[in-house]
């Protein structure tokens, strides 16, 4: 038998709402969307978290964007690890644990 270990990183092993919040704020600026875009971002995502490509479909077409919402999301993905608060070391530490010569190690960002 296979042994296997998933965990959901987001708001398990890190905080997710603080890495969006600063992703929001970044993107709201970069759009020029002010205080408000940043709220509705906000709110969107908080409000069931809509897999990322409606999310990014339904912020085009809110803001009148002109990127596709595949560029959109793209670029969410790209800025994102970097946004996570370093403030729990407990992670990166406890995961290696894991490993085994019969159970690879494997995390899915969502």
């Amino acid at each position: 038998m296979q042994r296997l270990a998933i965990f959901d990183l987001d708001n398990t092993l890190v905080d997710l709402d603080e890495a969006f919040q600063v992703w929001a704020e970044e993107f709201a600026q970069k759009h020029g969307l002010g205080h408000n875009g940043v709220s509705w971002l906000v709110g969107l995502d908080r409000s069931g978290s809509p897999h990322r490509e409606a999310f990014f479909t339904k912020a085009k077409e809110h803001f009148g964007l002109s990127s596709t919402a595949d560029e959109l999301w793209s670029q969410y993905r790209r800025r994102m690890p970097y946004l996570y608060p370093n403030r729990e070391p407990r992670c990166c530490l406890t995961l290696p644990r894991f490993r085994c010569p019969t159970a690879p190690l494997a995390v899915w960002p969502t």
